[in-house]
């Protein structure tokens, strides 16, 4: 059952990115057919703009410390990341934005259930000063992140010189056992802006965790995301 919902969510993320692209498709075409493709392709940020933003995290990877281990464990997944915010130009090419984001990494695409496995659940909000050049963007603010993390061991016997030494690396014992974290650092992100409306970019976050085990570790995130922006006011002109 549980690999079931999370392929229908699978099914729904894919459904609503590709119905996200096809309205920014139809944004592009629309303001060629008005002869304006300048208002999508002038990349320069009014002040005073407000805007609505829509974020998916393409690949995500996440580096989470297992108190118990002492050791960090490395989890991925595709497409399951999704987020939303607003933006705000308080100069011309500066602005603040608020976002929040939630997603999945780890085992959480196998419709086969391996014998043992871990997946974490994160949410995050970010606070970014944001600087725009031509095409580019860079972001730099605070970060606030809380991850449900867990390991799921599901055979009874084996052995473990029948491992390979990729299983060995994600074998963490016949005991279950799993985290919930609350952590704050820094979120760096880069972007590239096809149109106006549309930018595809990397993420490096970092956050450090203050209560238990974990207490003064960092926890990292990495993500390839892509990012669409609409314009909640009229544009100003310089």
């Amino acid at each position: 059952m549980k690999y079931r919902m999370i392929h229908d969510l699978l099914k729904c993320e894919i459904r609503i990115l590709v119905g996200i692209i096809f309205c920014s498709l139809l944004s592009l075409e629309n303001g060629m057919a008005q002869n304006q493709p300048e208002r999508l392709l002038n990349l320069d940020v009014p002040q005073g703009r407000w805007s609505l933003i829509f974020i998916n995290n393409i690949v995500c990877t996440q580096w989470n410390y297992i108190p118990s281990l002492e050791n960090r464990n490395r989890s991925s997944t595709v497409i399951l990341g999704t987020g939303a915010g607003l933006e705000y130009a308080y100069c011309r090419n500066r602005t603040l934005s608020l976002t929040a984001e939630v997603g999945l990494t780890g085992y959480v695409l196998s419709m086969e259930p391996s014998d043992w496995g871990r997946d974490a659940r994160y949410y995050n909000i970010n606070l970014l000063h944001t600087s725009y050049w031509k095409h580019f963007a860079v972001g730099v603010g605070p970060t606030l992140g809380w991850n449900d993390w867990r390991y799921i061991y599901r055979r009874g016997d084996f052995s473990e010189d029948e491992m390979t030494d990729s299983e060995k690396e994600d074998y963490y014992g016949e005991e279950n056992f799993s985290f919930t974290r609350f952590a704050a650092g820094v979120d760096v992100q880069v972007y590239y802006y096809i149109i106006s409306q549309l930018g595809f970019g990397a993420e490096y976050s970092a956050r450090w965790m203050w209560k238990g085990g974990a207490r003064g570790k960092c926890d990292h995130q990495c993500a390839l995301k892509m990012r669409l922006k609409f314009g909640l006011n009229k544009k100003k002109r310089f």
